[in-house]
């Protein structure tokens, strides 16, 4: 991994410009690969293939989240859930934890993350990254194999205050946290816990599925998105899960 000067350069350089939330979201990145033993998410590519990451906030921090982590969107190895929280859950799909939850619905899963803090036992691992480790990444197998250990990092609402204390010298405000966000301690600035978070199969990276047409619109679905309603196979638009009005 690079160090957290050039990291931070990269990240300035795809975002535009650099901010406090940057220098939080490189260190929060950075966090959760040491915690998960994942070294070279963006070159190595056993390493690039265990990281799925889950970001929970669209600012500053979550492009450069993407820049540590290599996860995009567009690859399917970074998925947004709108919780307006400055955190992030950083999956390694090559840590397999069972579950006695039972699998939730498609349109369940696309609106928010199914995250269950670790059981004791499967905590005692902790500290030992690659624990559980299986040779490859199932993409087949009963709902309770669709668990996977995670680490969730939660930015403190105290960092903001131990910033002003740190550099009371600095009057601009993202001045100050940019610079004390590069010292402070993990531990001064994130909240860590241990979680199992569910992916199916067809929310990995690489998945192929079938192409559905939806009934009422007629455009296609992927990912097993569809809504079966009275019968019918339907887009989630349709189903009524709309973002946007026709004019």
């Amino acid at each position: 991994m690079l160090p957290l000067d050039a990291l931070i350069r990269e990240a300035e350089i795809a975002h535009g410009h650099l901010c406090a939330g940057q220098i939080l979201g490189v260190r929060m990145a950075m966090l959760g690969l040491a915690k998960l033993g994942i070294d070279d998410p963006r070159g190595n590519k056993e390493d690039r293939k265990r990281l799925v990451t889950f970001v929970e906030i669209d600012r500053c921090a979550t492009d450069a989240i993407g820049v540590v982590t290599g996860c995009r969107l567009g690859k399917r190895a970074l998925k947004f859930r709108d919780w307006g929280k400055m955190a992030a859950t950083f999956v390694d799909l090559a840590a397999n934890v069972k579950s006695d939850r039972p699998r939730v619905g498609v349109a369940q899963r696309f609106s928010a993350a199914i995250i269950d803090p670790l059981p004791t036992a499967a905590l005692a691992a902790e500290g030992q990254p690659g624990a559980r480790l299986k040779p490859s990444v199932a993409l087949s197998g009963s709902a309770a194999d669709h668990w996977y250990k995670a680490i969730r990092i939660a930015a403190k609402e105290s960092s903001k205050q131990l910033a002003r204390e740190l550099h009371p010298e600095i009057e601009n405000k993202n001045q100050q946290q940019m610079l004390a966000y590069r010292e402070l301690s993990d531990d001064d600035l994130f909240i860590t816990q241990w979680v199992r978070v569910e992916l199916p199969p067809e929310e990995f990276p690489g998945y192929k599925s079938d192409r559905i047409t939806c009934a009422q619109c007629g455009e296609g679905i992927n990912f097993h998105r569809e809504v079966l309603r009275d019968g019918r196979i339907l887009c989630c638009s349709c189903a009524g899960e709309k973002y946007y009005e026709t004019l």
